[in-house]
């Protein structure tokens, strides 16, 4: 400690001297007393205040967490609905037909009613060399460049399975639902499909009116 420091606390506390000395007797007493009691008084409250913000916190972030699980679930329930449907639309051998023979048109015919029905953002058709085939896209995907080499991987390899993928968009980052599937005939894997939805406001309001919460959803950007 520095001597400045030293002599303003002899300073201060010359003064208190100085003045409490002149105070009258009854004012002597009851000024160690009010001191005490004002202490109490302030780590009395500040304790109150300290507990109820603590418990507010905790509330809260309990009701986030709750929240997050709710979303997560929603989500789960998503994928595993695309993953069904990717299944029905790979079924039976007209697909598979259509695929072996390169008959877009006979896929087409079969994909794009369904597309509509189930409000599908992307429909992709795949050969068993992953080469796309088929790549239906709603607007707001045609700018996208989906990370999807992961995904037809698996499917090549006989996979099927739901998942969230991302896509970017100049220096935004896009987030999509899919499930995926391999097709198959008596040869094997002959392809793929891959059926996806954006996560946008859509869903999130979809799955506000489930939870009852309000949900934002902050996108990000590199």
């Amino acid at each position: 400690m520095s001597n400045t420091k030293i002599q303003l606390i002899f300073k201060f506390k010359n003064i208190f001297r100085s003045y409490y000395s002149n105070l009258p007797l009854k004012q002597k007493i009851s000024l160690p007393f009010l001191s005490v009691f004002l202490t109490i008084w302030f780590l009395g409250n500040f304790g109150i205040i300290y507990y109820f913000y603590h418990n507010i916190e905790q509330r809260q972030l309990k009701e986030v967490e709750g929240i997050a699980g709710l979303v997560i679930q929603e989500f789960q329930r998503q994928m595993n609905k695309l993953y069904l449907n990717a299944k029905l639309l790979v079924g039976g051998t007209t697909m598979s037909k259509a695929l072996e023979t390169g008959n877009k048109t006979e896929i087409l015919k079969k994909i794009i009613p369904l597309k509509a029905s189930l409000s599908l953002d992307i429909v992709q058709v795949i050969d068993k060399n992953g080469n796309n085939i088929i790549d239906l896209r709603n607007p707001i995907l045609n700018q996208v460049k989906i990370s999807d080499r992961v995904v037809i991987s698996q499917i090549i390899n006989g996979v099927a399975f739901s998942s969230i993928i991302t896509g970017k968009e100049f220096n935004n980052s896009r987030s999509i639902l899919i499930g995926a599937t391999p097709i198959k005939s008596n040869k094997g894997v002959i392809g793929g499909m891959i059926i996806g939805t954006t996560i946008n406001n859509q869903l999130l309001d979809e799955i506000s009116t489930e939870t009852n919460k309000y949900i934002v959803a902050f996108q990000n950007k590199e």
